[in-house]
């Protein structure tokens, strides 16, 4: 190789500073790989030790509550939770210590609701309804929605998504129970109903994430939203005697659906979710239909033929569409 490089830069197809030039960047690409490798260590340390601080927080509370006024529950914490954040806030303005700061920011938001709980419980409010709990993840909503605008840091839009999701479940069984809604909310399968709209409001999401370029987002909005659209139509379809024949007929064109877009998005979340779901189905309806006409063991004959053709093309699918092919 050596006797081939030295003959090329002898014809002058090589040149020195090209030469040069890959020695650079093979040194540069080094030097990020180690550079990764410590910041992989690092996360995982800070992580572990905010785990640390947050049980010696957590057990500190329940070891002196019963001794604590009113006043200094909501400081051990609120407080905390408060004092986290702007600590958080602080380390992120030096690039020394900005690495750390996300555990701050995550210990200030796992703090808050407890914080909040105990501030509406010491002013005699019944902190574990609905409507307490609309207003506990209300107020997070809002406050991390005007964090994120202000400060511009991407975990603090994670922390609005996990909020205004919690804001939406409570609020609406507040207002369910406030109607008296209950049992018809369960005759009517509201719960599964309500499961596929946010399902379906975080794809949206997703696909408007992936338009400006965030792509983390992206993945962990399609993971969660293509089961909460999958899981509650399947659930919705029903069992036998009670099923639903529209869902059940439905159904295989949403999980194919599901299949074809992960090819155009390039999603492996929709890819895998949609062949298991397609496979839970296939199980489904041969032992609802099939088990009493042509016997329970040929049924599963038959079940698993179903299931091997579509590994194969789960398989072939990743393989053509979704796996980079090397240069």
């Amino acid at each position: 190789t050596l006797q081939s490089l030295a003959v090329l830069i002898k014809d002058r197809s090589v040149t020195q500073n090209e030469v040069l030039s890959l020695f650079k960047k093979g040194g540069s690409a080094k030097q990020k790989t180690s550079a990764l490798h410590n910041l992989t260590i690092g996360t995982i340390l800070y992580a572990i030790g905010g785990i640390i601080i947050l049980i010696g927080i957590v057990i500190l509370i329940a070891q002196n509550w019963s001794d604590f006024n009113d006043p200094t529950k909501i400081l051990v914490t609120l407080g905390s939770s408060i004092a986290a954040y702007i600590l958080g806030i602080v380390l992120q303005t030096d690039n020394r210590t900005k690495e750390i700061s996300p555990v701050f920011h995550v210990l200030s938001f796992i703090l808050a609701p407890l914080g909040l709980y105990t501030l509406l419980d010491t002013q005699g409010v019944n902190a574990g309804s609905f409507l307490a709990q609309s207003i506990i993840s209300g107020i997070l909503v809002i406050f991390y929605t005007t964090s994120f605008f202000v400060v511009k840091r991407d975990l603090f839009l994670a922390f609005t998504i996990i909020a205004g999701t919690w804001l939406y479940f409570v609020a609406t069984n507040y207002l369910i129970n406030y109607f008296s809604f209950t049992e018809t909310a369960n005759i009517l399968k509201l719960n599964e109903y309500r499961v596929l709209a946010i399902g379906t409001s975080f794809i949206a999401l997703g696909n408007y994430f992936k338009s400006i370029k965030r792509p983390t987002f992206t993945k962990f909005l399609n993971f969660f939203g293509i089961n909460m659209i999958l899981a509650p139509i399947f659930a919705l379809g029903g069992w036998t005697p009670n099923q639903n024949v529209f869902w059940e007929a439905i159904y295989p064109l949403v999980v194919f659906g599901a299949i074809f877009v992960s090819i155009t998005v390039k999603s492996q979340s929709f890819l895998i979710f949609g062949t298991l779901y397609l496979m839970g189905y296939i199980l489904k309806i041969t032992a609802e239909y099939f088990t009493d006409t042509i016997g329970w063991p040929l049924a599963l004959v038959i079940s698993g033929f179903l299931l091997i053709i579509i590994g194969y093309f789960y398989v072939y699918i990743k393989r053509s569409f979704l796996t980079p092919k090397s240069s």
